[in-house]
């Protein structure tokens, strides 16, 4: 038996794992890309299969591209190597359709002794020194490629839908979700991409209409909240419903944003839709923000009950955070400890550059720690996913790849160890490519996220993809833009079923349904 060397594994428990092992460099590239995650078996999906180049140059070709303006063409690459799907063995390429996490199908044509041949003269082999425990699910495999490149488009694919068994039921039963947050959740991830497949978005954006109803549930229900919450709002709604909900966080982790009590059971939000037109409606939490007059800060000299800045002078919060960033290009070397020192003094001292209160005493409370700097990661990662998922034709496995990314890497269970910035900053020394992203960071209008309202909110200048624009990406503009070319979403009627349904709560419960509450005026019912 051949001898390992000390420290070496025999088995593995993710691909990563192996692929640092083989390939430092190859796997260097996916990591500073961010697409580490994607080598794991999502919750939507039966498993992953990687599909590792033997070819050097093919190799040698992604990780140019990578560290390079052609980035995305290489994260292309990449996820064209990664089939959604675990295909253990010959006769598993056979049993369904098989496709990249591109979305792009894989005619194979035949398979069988160790190899697979798939249409335009691509090859695969078996990998011989890749196994994994008995400790984990058998849902991760490798392949080399041993001829040709993979495709980049073609004819349509969609990952086959995970199965696994439930608490006492069979294989094949549908996965059993943690919580009624998550199971909200798919339900509204289902509906978005039913939207975005059929053209329909602009009619009707199933994220917008549960972030506005939410929150219109909050105003009226507990104000104290609302005014909370208030200042973690997102111009992107979809940013906004997982800061929100944090519907993936497992419930000992720590307490969630919105306590369940709000969020659902007797008297709770219970996901009812409870708008009039949800776009007016949203835009006017972030137009109404000037206008509060609630005292919900403390004045950091006298003690005194004060308006705090974000609800005061947001502008002038925008000021202080050029500051800080005029310091991360004065001093690059030190970027990492001036960004996690600003936000040690923003959760501490609740102030920027000095100037505070910025945000309301309860606002501070709610994101203490690490968790404003993890919340402002989670806008910039995300919400630049989505800006390129929009920014091209739609495909449903782009989606579901941000969403497996929020889901694997940013639920928020750890806010200091899922800030994958970061790590980012710490590699930078060796990677430039790392560097350059923590930059583009600082300078978008996600670092030290405040709200404006939408007359400050101002146009964005920004490229989004190079790394040498020293403009600030102004997302929230990009977003407010996407958000204005959403029309319809108007409720001006209730459908039969709508009035046998209250007609019902109402003889059950003696009023009237949370829902339509949250639509009266106060005081109104």
């Amino acid at each position: 038996m051949a001898s390992k060397k000390k420290g070496q594994l025999t088995k593995y428990c993710r691909i990563f794992q192996w692929l640092q092992a083989r390939d430092p460099d190859f796997a260097g590239a996916i990591r500073d890309l961010c697409l580490e995650a994607l080598l794991n078996p999502s919750g939507r999906s039966p498993g992953v299969t990687f599909l590792y180049p033997k070819d050097k140059a093919y190799r040698d070709d992604i990780i140019e591209k990578a560290y390079s303006d052609d980035a995305n063409e290489a994260a292309k690459h990449i996820e064209s190597l990664i089939i959604p799907d675990a295909l253990l063995q010959c006769s598993d390429f056979q049993r369904r359709p098989v496709g990249s996490r591109l979305g792009v199908k894989y005619a194979v044509e035949s398979a069988g002794q160790g190899k697979v041949k798939l249409a335009n003269g691509v090859e695969l082999a078996a990998v011989e020194d890749f196994h994994t425990g008995e400790w984990r699910e058998a849902d991760i495999a490798i392949w080399y490629v041993v001829k040709g490149r993979l495709p980049l488009s073609g004819e349509s694919y969609k990952p086959p839908p995970r199965e696994r068994k439930a608490k006492g039921g069979a294989e094949g039963a549908p996965l059993v979700l943690l919580n009624n947050r998550q199971l909200a959740a798919s339900k509204v991830e289902a509906a978005f991409d039913k939207t975005m497949r059929e053209g329909k978005i602009h009619l009707d954006h199933p994220y917008l209409g549960k972030v506005v109803s939410l929150m219109n549930y909050l105003q009226h229900h507990s104000p104290d909240t609302f005014q909370t919450v208030l200042p973690i709002l997102d111009y992107d709604p979809i940013v906004s419903y997982y800061l929100l909900l944090e519907p993936y966080k497992n419930p000992s982790s720590g307490p969630y944003l919105i306590p369940d009590s709000l969020v659902e059971g007797e008297g709770g939000w219970n996901n009812a839709d409870a708008y009039g037109n949800a776009v007016e409606e949203y835009v006017a939490l972030f137009t109404n923000l000037p206008n509060s007059q609630v005292t919900s800060a403390t004045d950091l000299q006298t003690g005194d009950p004060v308006i705090p800045y974000v609800f005061r002078d947001q502008p002038y919060i925008a000021t202080q955070v050029d500051l800080v960033r005029q310091q991360c290009e004065g001093n690059p070397r030190n970027i990492q400890s001036i960004i996690e020192d600003a936000y040690a003094l923003l959760g501490g001292q609740n102030t920027v550059g000095g100037v505070g209160p910025i945000l309301p005493t309860s606002t501070k409370g709610a994101i203490a720690g690490s968790k404003k700097f993890w919340q402002d990661q989670f806008r910039f990662i995300v919400g630049m996913a989505l800006q390129r998922m929009y920014s091209g034709p739609y495909n449903t496995a782009t989606f579901d790849k941000i969403i497996e990314d929020l889901r694997n890497a940013h639920p928020g269970n750890n806010y200091g160890s899922e800030i994958n910035l970061t790590e980012l900053m710490k590699a930078s020394a060796v990677k430039t490519s790392a560097f350059m992203v923590a930059s583009k960071f600082v300078r978008s209008t996600d670092f030290l996220y405040t709200p404006p309202s939408p007359n400050t909110i101002g146009a964005n200048q920004a490229s989004m993809d190079d790394p040498t624009d020293s403009n600030v990406l102004n997302r929230n503009a990009l977003a407010f833009s996407r958000l204005r070319k959403t029309g319809g979403m108007v409720r001006t009627d209730l459908t039969s079923r709508a009035r046998q349904e209250i007609e019902h709560y109402v003889r059950t419960n003696g009023s009237l349904p949370p829902s339509v509450l949250a639509l009266l005026p106060r005081g109104a019912h």
